[in-house]
C-alpha cells in the first residue's frame, strides 16, 4: 500500500480526533514523576543544600525558574497591580 504524499488531513483536522486529552500525562511522565516524588522525600532538602553551596549559579537558576513571571497582587487602591520580574545573569545581560 503507497502512502498519500504530503499532508493526509485537511489544515486543523487530525487522524485521532478524540486523541489524548489535553493536559493528560503519557505513562514515561507519570512514571517519571513517580520516581522523581519518591527521590525527593528521601533526598530533597540534602539535595538542595548542596546544590546551594556547590552551584551557587545553578541553583539560584533553579530558583529563579520555579518563581512565575508574573504576580498579581493587590495595588495601592486595593485594584490589581500587576508584578513583573525580570532576571539578569552574572554578567547583567
Amino acid at each position: 500500500m503507497t502512502r498519500p504524499r504530503g499532508r493526509p488531513f485537511k489544515p486543523g483536522q487530525s487522524g485521532n480526533p478524540a486523541g489524548r486529552p489535553k493536559g493528560s500525562r503519557n505513562k514515561l511522565s507519570e512514571a517519571f514523576l513517580s520516581d522523581f516524588c519518591e527521590l525527593w522525600t528521601e533526598f530533597g532538602f540534602d539535595a538542595l543544600r548542596k546544590m546551594a553551596t556547590r552551584d551557587p549559579h545553578s541553583f539560584a537558576s533553579m530558583a529563579a525558574a520555579l518563581i512565575p513571571k508574573q504576580s498579581e497582587h493587590s495595588g495601592p487602591d486595593d485594584g490589581p497591580q500587576i508584578l513583573e520580574i525580570r532576571w539578569k545573569d552574572a554578567e547583567g545581560k
